[in-house]
């Protein structure tokens, strides 16, 4: 919040600032305003190029803003307003502690409301549904039981109808109203006991008040499965024979995520109220990590930075190419005696004219891209989010436009700010320029300050240098890494240009990727990769920047191997294009890298979805390891399903049943602080399973030999999804870490960011074999062992039981058909079930869904290569209006000239396209060696396809200005003089 404040009362005191000293010397600034308007054409191209950036940036703060709220959706739906969850150790509250607890935290700065609450979950229907076989007539609902005059106190409380409920009379939220098609008036059954499902007759319920499924209002708790009912609770004691509260919800002072910052304070005065008597659950704390971590709002912060950075690099470049434009003119001032401060001054003021249209403009124009993006694939996000919903009953969270005031604002900082930097550092290098070399523009000598140039880098190397040491020390990867990138990228600017400095250069290029994927040998480097985005970003960007050095170094090479490709009548050309390329070496350069990211971007998001898309539709075998569904319990921790029940469903050919519990592990000495997962297996569950052995000790063959060893051996535990552990290792494990039903991936996201430090009372296991991890898998990664060994090691684990199913049928559709009918078993035993098909389609729907998005806004980055070459290109045939003149003059056709300009452009957007694909590719790769995302594929098709399409772009948007140059007539363009 400071920054922006900061930023915006800068920007404010620059524009002020200048307007004032453009008052002051009213003639500077009529002469920057002639400069403006002498050349219309010019100036439209500035502001366009430089508008173009800011909406690219602006566009890239807006996309993100809207994507990070689409990611805390679900904590602002579900949760709202609750903060910290406190619940007796009993099963419900006694007077006096309650009592205590409400004083002590009405009376807390850091609290806004407190809410009592019990909830009992159940299954509900339309009158008449309950025993029917259809899963969309039936579904998992929580009954809170409240004070309505509390509920209207506490968050969106206030939106709780005035509504005196009595009798059966309820109120329910929107999502449960549009899953089971109800309005008010309308009456729903629910079983108090599971035995009504057989013998007798459940409650019926009215419903009298439909809420918005938001906040409080759509309250589901931590697991997010259940949809909400509310009633009083002398209904509750009616209905569900419950006579108390058993939660109490806090809501700290700030928004739905600003009151985390006073979760620690608010613990602190519930545990002074009444010692140890509750547990606190911080559930706002845990979900807002969870969402930090997830790897895909990781990669979209990640991708809009280099968004940022391309739009960056155009509005530097544009600005670049007006100083160097304005150079001879201002050495003509000087020579008439105008002062460097007032020659500056011009520059300054015309460069000011055109950001401040160009980033006013450009914030406009950046929110409506966003804003047109948005809306144009927002319904691809209802449409998974309906599909999901057929499984739990979710409300979709739809993508929706949002953006904070701070993004404009920052977008229209860079907008303005970075020309002005721009304008301020050329105008005092042109101040300082010999007036003859500024009137002739001729450049300056590299070597005339070689060394001054030569300290200023043994210092910068110095920087890096003890950035290593201090990384080293402190086990900070972010520095060690900036420190080893820096002084080793920095090396050859010590040598002069040469083959010694070429070859230098592309050995710390080489270096510095091979490096990017060898750190992940060091643990805390590994770590950092995993876990932090701007490592992650550090890494991506070294990378980048190590494609672009091959280029810069090896350009004479380009050169060369263009010149013999060439015919005899084309060799001029080439050359003439070449050294052209080579003398504006700057210029070219930053259009070849503004091109470059943006073409490294759209290479990153073909590449990371195209591999993800494979791997799910990889997947139907690998996602539940050969089983067709799981089914997992909402209400306590074992499945409410018993074998002869199983045994007797003719939908059902295969089953078994397994749990699971929280875990942390050590090996060699290195304690892991992610939370994995033991899983506790039978003969029936492992065999079943589709799971490939890696490796293993010699005894073990087969799963069969494999269970047969465990169950002789206790202590023995297969690893899986851990790459720190082979078979053979031992290691240490420790029970540990909130749990929270996670069969979908390596390990509950977030908590990681929870524990750290030694162990806690672990024991020793022999890891005897590992298995493979290949493919899209919902199997939680861990140890897998028999729940002897686990019970020996913890005593009484208390793990969370899941139960796995092969479906009868041999076609998708059979299974499908079958999978309705367990899952309506399943939500009658306060349990929901997941298909394997099902979850696969939602999980390409999901990730197709952001890349629709994200890819639509990088191709409108994609102007931003494309304007820029196209002002490079105009650029440069003003400024070399009379060498076209005098080329003509001396015997140059038509076709000569335009094949001049022509194989430059070319140069420029191949290389471009060139570097940007191959730092994608690598940049995946590490990506997906980082994150451990599994096996990575590459859409050879679809790369070569993109490329050509942004040639063919590329080169259509410059051939107007290039054939136009070529006509021109020498006599003309001979007399022409700035």
């Amino acid at each position: 919040m400071i920054f922006y404040w900061v930023s915006l009362f800068f920007v404010l005191g620059v524009i002020a600032l200048t307007l004032i000293y453009s008052y002051r010397y009213l003639t500077l600034s009529k002469i920057s305003m002639r400069n403006a308007l002498r050349r219309k054409m010019s100036m439209l191209l500035i502001v366009a190029g430089s508008l173009t950036g800011t909406a690219f940036i602006v566009g890239s703060f807006v996309i993100n803003d809207s994507f990070q709220y689409f990611m805390f959706s679900n904590i602002r739906r579900t949760i709202g307003s609750v903060d910290e969850v406190v619940s007796p150790k009993g099963v419900y509250f006694d007077e006096s502690t309650l009592n205590k607890l409400m004083n002590a935290l009405h009376s807390s700065p850091y609290v806004d409301g407190v809410l009592p609450i019990s909830i009992k979950k159940t299954v509900a229907a339309r009158n008449g549904k309950m025993r029917s076989l259809d899963p969309r007539s039936i579904t998992m609902v929580s009954f809170i039981s409240v004070n309505p005059e509390q509920l209207r106190k506490f968050g969106n409380g206030r939106l709780f109808p005035q509504v005196n409920l009595t009798g059966n009379e309820i109120v329910i939220g929107q999502a449960l109203a549009n899953y089971l098609k109800l309005k008010v008036g309308d009456v729903i059954q629910a079983l108090s006991n599971p035995i009504q499902l057989v013998f007798g007759v459940p409650p019926s319920f009215k419903v009298v008040a439909i809420v918005p499924q938001n906040g409080i209002l759509g309250y589901q708790g931590s697991d997010g499965f259940t949809l909400p009912i509310f009633i009083t609770p002398s209904q509750m004691k009616k209905f569900f024979g419950v006579s108390g509260y058993e939660r109490l919800l806090v809501s700290n002072k700030g928004d739905y995520l600003e009151g985390v910052k006073y979760t620690e304070k608010v613990d602190k005065t519930i545990k002074d109220a009444v010692d140890d008597k509750v547990k606190i659950d911080n559930i706002k704390d845990k979900q807002i990590k969870a969402v930090k971590q997830q790897q895909i709002g990781k990669l979209f912060i990640l991708l809009s930075s280099f968004a940022i950075v391309a739009g960056t690099l155009l509005i530097v470049n544009i600005y670049t190419m007006l100083a160097n434009e304005r150079k001879s003119s201002l050495g003509t001032l000087r020579a008439i005696g105008f002062s460097r401060k007032k020659v500056g001054f011009i520059l300054y003021f015309e460069g000011f004219i055109y950001s401040l249209i160009a980033s006013a403009a450009g914030t406009v124009a950046g929110l409506l891209v966003a804003w047109f993006m948005i809306n144009e694939f927002s319904g691809f996000f209802s449409n998974t989010a309906n599909e999901l919903s057929d499984i739990v009953s979710m409300q979709p969270s739809p993508f929706v436009l949002h953006f904070n005031i701070s993004s404009l604002i920052y977008g229209f900082s860079f907008g303005m700010m970075i020309p002005l930097f721009v304008l301020l550092f050329m105008s005092m290098k042109i101040g300082r320029l010999n007036i003859v070399k500024a009137i002739r523009n001729i450049p300056d000598n590299p070597f005339e300050y070689r060394k001054k140039y030569i300290w200023i880098l043994s210092i910068i190397l110095s920087i890096f240098v003890i950035l290593i040491f201090f990384g080293s020390v402190s086990l900070d990867a972010f520095i060690l890494y900036t420190g080893v990138m820096g002084s080793v990228l920095l090396l050859p600017s010590f040598f002069k240009k040469g083959r010694l400095k070429m070859y230098v250069g592309n050995f710390v290029a080489l270096f510095v990727i091979v490096f990017a994927f060898a750190s992940n040998n060091i643990s805390y480097v590994e770590s950092a990769s995993a876990n932090s985005l701007w490592f992650l970003g550090l890494k991506s960007f070294s990378i980048l920047l190590s494609a672009l050095f091959f280029l810069s170094y090896d350009i004479e090479i380009f050169d060369k191997l263009f010149s013999k490709l060439s015919t005899k009548s084309l060799r001029a050309p080439f050359k003439l294009a070449m050294a052209e390329s080579a003398q504006n070496k700057r210029r070219t350069g930053m259009t070849i890298a503004m091109y470059a990211i943006v073409i490294f971007v759209i290479s990153l998001m073909t590449i990371v979805p195209y591999s993800q898309v494979v791997e799910v539709k990889n997947g139907q075998k690998t996602i539940f390891q050969g089983y067709d569904a799981v089914g997992l319990p909402i209400s306590g921790k074992v499945i409410r399903v018993t074998p002869q029940q199983l045994k007797s469903m003719k939908y059902v050919s295969y089953y078994a049943t397994s749990s699971m519990v929280s875990v942390r592990y050590e090996v060699n000495k290195i304690a892991e602080r992610q939370i994995y997962q033991m899983v506790t297996t039978n003969e029936k569950a492992l065999l079943g399973t589709d799971f490939k052995i890696r490796n293993s000790i010699p005894q073990i063959k087969d799963l069969k030999s494999l269970w047969a060893y465990l169950k002789s051996h206790p202590g023995s535990v297969v690893a899986f999804g851990i790459s720190r552990v082979n078979a053979g290792d031992t290691v240490m494990i420790s029970k540990e870490g909130n749990f929270s039903f996670n069969f979908s991936g390596s390990s509950p996201q977030g908590m990681d960011l929870l524990l750290s430090g030694p162990l806690k009372n672990p024991k020793k296991f022999k890891v005897v074999a590992t298995f493979e991890n290949k493919g899209l898998t919902a199997f939680p990664s861990g140890f897998y062992t028999t729940s002897e060994t686990a019970k020996r090691a913890f005593g009484d684990i208390s793990g969370n039981e899941f139960l796995l199913v092969k479906l009868a049928g041999k076609t998708i559709k059979e299974k499908e058909s079958n999978f309705e009918k367990f899952l309506a078993f399943l939500k009658t035993r306060f349990a929901i079930g997941l298909f394997s098909k099902q979850v696969l389609d939602v999980f390409a729907g999901m990730i197709m869904s952001f890349v629709d998005i994200i890819n639509s806004f990088l191709y409108f980055g994609l102007s931003v290569g494309i304007v820029g070459l196209a002002i490079l290109i105009l650029k440069t045939l003003h400024e070399r209006r009379r060498t076209i003149g005098i080329l003509k003059a001396i015997g140059f056709t038509r076709s000569k000239v335009f094949a001049s300009f022509f194989i430059e452009t070319n140069f420029v957007v191949i290389l471009g396209i060139l570097t940007g694909f191959l730092a994608g590719w690598i940049t995946s790769s590490m990506i997906y060696s980082s994150l451990r995302m599994g096996e990575m594929f590459i859409p050879w098709m679809n790369l070569l396809g993109l490329g050509v399409i942004f040639y063919m772009i590329s080169i259509f948007a410059t051939i107007l200005p290039i054939e136009r140059a070529s006509k021109l007539p020498p006599a003309e363009v001979l007399r022409y003089y700035e």
